[in-house]
This record gives structure tokens, C-alpha cells and sequence, in this order.
């Protein structure tokens, strides 16, 4: 019974229902794996309820609570996979502002570059925690306006990918890929970087649209907000706005409070650039209060601050250099376009670096250690698991909604194989003590 709602837990569940229904599905599968002495599938089962409360955007304050409360006894159970706390402990940190950094996860006692390192030495359940590491990072630093980083975690994500194959965290990952690209496309670009991220962005959407047909509590508000920004993007303003508007409904009726917030703010920032300082400001309260309800009180300081300024218009640039008026007359070169852009983005950057009092860096050298980390992982998936899609989440059951022919691995990579799990695999007598599973993912670094 215990790998029964495991597997509707992890795998299943979120393409048919809505993302915190696995909730349950994780405290029977625990109670079940207690009752017949299994600390794997314990441990495992602890995992699938915080991480249906991370794809959730449960209240922080209660994922801390909880990611601590089961941290305590994963420690007991599986000692190495109390990793997975320890990053969601530092994602929820420093969106409130208590780790050096709002784009990082370290405080006193860890560090996100020393915890990859330890990662990839000891070969601990080496890819899905990385992958989640990532994940995380990627989410912080789009927040935060960094979205060139963000894509350097995206891509560290997309190579661990076999590791999560069919969970909801690749879609996950899909939603914020693209909302990178588009960002990324905000910017004067060389033509074919622009065109690369402009079909990868359009790919990530099909992908949306897809996942939105098959369960629509988790992932329509994320096919309209990327349905959005493709909008503003091309310049159809009035459009951009009423997806943005359908997208934070949405996502505020199912309960994803910071994609409901993230719509808003998006929303706000093409207001500003397109004249309109009352629909600026209106949003930008909207996201403010909805972060808030998050608790993600770093963000609420930083668009509160934004709020205490006049907006001003913002002029961007095609892959040609010619101006684009997003909305109005605006006649300015392309080179006082960028001189511009850059001036707000430094004001900005630096208005926030001493609200917030973190000291800029210039390189933030640990994001930069720990990309180079991420970068020297040469990670495999398991002999026999097929290539899959982050995309897509295949799955042998022979779900209708999914293509023929897809498979994907019904195990969590955290899990050792058994008897049950794996074919031609022996299990070992009831009191035997369990080993550390040799199958793992492991990691080497370039001499």
C-alpha cells in the first residue's frame, strides 16, 4: 500500500487532480511504510507532501513549518535525505529575507556552493537534489530580476532531468523556462539568440497548453500567464492585460498565490511601459497584497518600494535595434532606448540592493561557484531508464491523455530497488539492515 499512493503521489496524482491532493496520498503512504517497517518509502512519503506544498505555493510560513517538522524525522529515518529540507528551508528564507542574498539560499549553518560540493563527492541521491536545487534558484532569481542567472540554473535543471521524469516538477519546470525566455527576449538581442529563445518560448507554451487540457486546476493559470507575456512581447497590449487578468484569477481560485502575485506583477511592468500609471499602480498593489499573502516578505518590500515612485515609460528594442513604442508615440533612437533602460535597471538594482540591505556584489561569487559546480556535473541517467522529455510526463500505464508508447521509471530515484520495484532483484530478509542504494546517479568533476 505504502508504494501504491507513492507512486500516485509522485507520479500520477497532479496530471488528473489538483497538485494538493498528493498531500494525503503521501501521509497514507508514510503511515503504511511505518506500520511495515520500510524507512525508504517512510522518508519518501514525508518528501511527497512538502513537495506538494512547494508546486502548491503553500503559505511559507506553514511549508517552513512542516519542511522542519519532517526534517526531524527523515533525520531518523534516512539521515542523507534531509537535504531536500535544508533547500526548501533556504527557498523559503530568503524569500523573507534571512539569507545573504534574496537570490540565495545560504545562511549560518549552510551554504548552497558547499552543499553541492558535498552533493556531487559523496554521491548522495545526487540528481533529484540537485534538480531541486535548481528549480529553486531558478524561482528566486526571476523573481528577483536576474534572468540570465536564472537560465544558467534552468539549463542545470534540464540536465538532471531523468532524475524527476514523470513528476509534476517537469512541468513545473517548463512554466518558469519559459517565463526566463521571455524576459530574456525584454532585452536588445543578436538575432539568432532572439530567434532560439522566441521558438523555445513558443515550444514551453505548446507544452503548457498540452498539461492545461489535461488538469486545469494546476496548469491553466500557467499556460495564460505564458500565453500573456507572448502577447506583450509581440506588442498586443490589450490582450497581454486580459490574459494577465485571467491568468491571477486563475491562479488565485486554486490557491497558487505566488503565480496569482507573479501575473500581477508582470501585468504592472507592461502598464508602466505602456503609459498607463494607474493600471501600473492598481496591479502592482494587487501583487504586493498577494505576495504578501504568501508571505514572501522580501518581494513585499521590494514592490512596496517600487510603489513610492512614479513609473515611467520604458521603450524596447527588436532583434533589428528599431525602436518599439509598446503602446503610444514614442520617438526615441535606439540608442537613447537602451541608454534608458539601462539607467532604470541600475537605479532600480541599487534602490533595492540597500532596501533590502544586502551589499551588491558584483559577481555574487557563490552563485557563481555554484554554477560552475552545477557546470562540471556529468550526471547519467540509470541503465535502462529511456530518454524522456521535461516537457512531457510520459507514463507506462497506459493513460489515454499521454502518448503510446512513453515510458518513463515509476520510482523515485531516492528509493533503493527491491524485490517489488525492480525485476531479477532479490529482497533482503525483514530485519536485514538496509545499504545505501549502489544504482544512484553519481557525479565526477573534470580534473
Amino acid at each position: 500500500m505504502s508504494q501504491t499512493h507513492l507512486l500516485f503521489g509522485l507520479f500520477l496524482g497532479s496530471f488528473r487532480e489538483p497538485i494538493r491532493e498528493e498531500q494525503p496520498h503521501g501521509e497514507l503512504a508514510y503511515a503504511h511504510a511505518i506500520e511495515a517497517g520500510v524507512p525508504y518509502y517512510a522518508a519518501g512519503a514525508l518528501w511527497v507532501v512538502v513537495r506538494s506544498m512547494c508546486l502548491a505555493g503553500e503559505r511559507l510560513p506553514q511549508l517552513l513549518e512542516k519542511a522542519i517538522e519532517h526534517r526531524s524525522i527523515v533525520e531518523k529515518l534516512v539521515p542523507r535525505n534531509t537535504a531536500y529540507y535544508d533547500i526548501v528551508e533556504g527557498y523559503v528564507r530568503a524569500l523573507r529575507g534571512e539569507t545573504a542574498r534574496p537570490t540565495s539560499l545560504s545562511r549560518p549553518g549552510f551554504s548552497e556552493a558547499g552543499f553541492v560540493r558535498e552533493v556531487m563527492t559523496n554521491h548522495v541521491v545526487t540528481a533529484p537534489m540537485l534538480y531541486f536545487l535548481c528549480t529553486s534558484k531558478v524561482k528566486l532569481h526571476l523573481l528577483f530580476d536576474e534572468p540570465e542567472t536564472a537560465l544558467e540554473f534552468v539549463d542545470g535543471a534540464a540536465g538532471l532531468a531523468h532524475s524527476i521524469a514523470g513528476m509534476a516538477q517537469a512541468i513545473e519546470l517548463t512554466f518558469w523556462r519559459a517565463l526566463v525566455c521571455a524576459r530574456l527576449l525584454d532585452a536588445p538581442l543578436p538575432a539568432q539568440r532572439r530567434a532560439a529563445l522566441g521558438a523555445q518560448l513558443q515550444d514551453h507554451a505548446a507544452a503548457l497548453a498540452r498539461h492545461a487540457a489535461r488538469c486545469p486546476q494546476n496548469f491553466l493559470h500557467m499556460h495564460l500567464l505564458v500565453g500573456a507575456e507572448i502577447a506583450r512581447l509581440e506588442g498586443r497590449v490589450a490582450e497581454a492585460l486580459l490574459e494577465y487578468e485571467r491568468a491571477s484569477a486563475e491562479a488565485a481560485r486554486e490557491g497558487f498565490s505566488p503565480h496569482e502575485a507573479l501575473a500581477y506583477e508582470r501585468a504592472a511592468t507592461l502598464c508602466e511601459r505602456a503609459g498607463l500609471p494607474d493600471g501600473w499602480r492598481g496591479r502592482l498593489e494587487r501583487a504586493r497584497a498577494a505576495y504578501e499573502a504568501w508571505g514572501a516578505s522580501t518581494k513585499v518590500e521590494q514592490l512596496q518600494a517600487a510603489l513610492s515612485r512614479r513609473p515611467s515609460p520604458l521603450v524596447r528594442t527588436n532583434e533589428r535595434g528599431a525602436r518599439i513604442a509598446i503602446a503610444g508615440n514614442v520617438e526615441a533612437s535606439a540608442q537613447e532606448e537602451t541608454e534608458r533602460a539601462t539607467r532604470q535597471r541600475d537605479d532600480d538594482g541599487a534602490a533595492t540592493s540597500a532596501r533590502l540591505r544586502h551589499p551588491a556584489s558584483p559577481l555574487d561569487l557563490e552563485t557563481a561557484e555554484t554554477v560552475k559546480l552545477l557546470r562540471t556535473a556529468r550526471i547519467e541517467p540509470r541503465p535502462g531508464l529511456a530518454e524522456v522529455r521535461i516537457d512531457d510526463a510520459p507514463t507506462a500505464l497506459g493513460d489515454p491523455a499521454f502518448p503510446p508508447g512513453a515510458t518513463t521509471a515509476l520510482r523515485d530515484p531516492a528509493f533503493p530497488p527491491d524485490a517489488t520495484t525492480a525485476p531479477g532483484a532479490t529482497a533482503a530478509p525483514e530485519d536485514a539492515p538496509r545499504p545505501w542504494p549502489t544504482h544512484l546517479p553519481t557525479a565526477s568533476r573534470d580534473d
